[in-house]
C-alpha cells in the first residue's frame, strides 16, 4: 500500500510556511551599486534589475505571517530531481555521480538541501529538492495576492480552505 504523502487540496487564502508557489517572482539584485553623491544625498543607482521566475517553497515561519510581523517573506526554490541533476556539476549527472547524490540527499548528508516525495497520483510525477543555499524575501502583500496556484505542506490530514482552487499538498 502506498503511503498519502500528498493530498489534494483548495489553495488557501493566506499563504503559509511550506506553501509551494509556482512560477514565484524574484527580483535578483545587481551585482554592483552606483551609489551617486558621497554624502549619500542621491538614491543609489541600481542599474537594470534583473526579474526571474522560480518554484519557491515559504520558509517564513507562519505564525510570523498570520501577525504581520514581516514584510517580506522568505522563499527557496525548488527543483524536480531531474532539473537538479542537470544542474550538477557534470561528474555528478553521470548516472553513478546522480546516484552518489541521490544518497546523500536520501540520507540527510546535504544539509543545504531537501529532498521531497513525488506523488504521481497527486502530479507530482518527480522528486522536489528544496535549495536552501538560495533564499529570496518577496513582498508579503505582493505574495499574497500572487495570482500562481499556491500549494501547502501540512503536518496532517485535516486541512481546511475557503477558496475552490486545487493543489498538491504534502503531508509530513
Amino acid at each position: 500500500m502506498r503511503y498519502p504523502w500528498y493530498e489534494t487540496l483548495a489553495v488557501t487564502s493566506e499563504i503559509r510556511q511550506g506553501d509551494l508557489i509556482m512560477d514565484c517572482p524574484i527580483i535578483e539584485p545587481p551585482t554592483n551599486f552606483n551609489y551617486g553623491e558621497a554624502d549619500g544625498t542621491q538614491i543609489p543607482d541600481v542599474g537594470e534589475l534583473i526579474v526571474k521566475t522560480m518554484n519557491s517553497i515559504v520558509v517564513t515561519q507562519s505564525c510570523d505571517l498570520e501577525n504581520e510581523k514581516v514584510v517580506n517573506v522568505l522563499v527557496c526554490p525548488y527543483y524536480t530531481w531531474t532539473t537538479f541533476v542537470s544542474l550538477l556539476p557534470p561528474s555528478d549527472q553521470t548516472s553513478a555521480g546522480a546516484k552518489r547524490k541521490w544518497d546523500q540527499l536520501r540520507k540527510g548528508y546535504l544539509p543545504s538541501y531537501h529532498l521531497m516525495n513525488k506523488d504521481i497520483d497527486s502530479g507530482l510525477q518527480d522528486y522536489l529538492v528544496v535549495d536552501f543555499r538560495n533564499v529570496f524575501g518577496v513582498n508579503y502583500s505582493f505574495l499574497n495576492d500572487y495570482s500562481s496556484p499556491k500549494c501547502t505542506i501540512y503536518s496532517g490530514l485535516n486541512c481546511t480552505s475557503d477558496s475552490g482552487a486545487k493543489c498538491t499538498t504534502l503531508i509530513i
